[in-house]
């Protein structure tokens, strides 16, 4: 449950940050 709500929470920081971001970041997390 810890490693879904970190996923989460970067997830919202990414989209914050900016939507081409969050396609690397989500790639980052599919590997971790």
């Amino acid at each position: 449950m810890t490693v879904v709500a970190m996923g989460v929470e970067r997830s919202v920081n990414i989209d914050v940050a900016g939507l081409q971001g969050r396609s690397d970041s989500l790639s980052d997390i599919d590997l971790m």
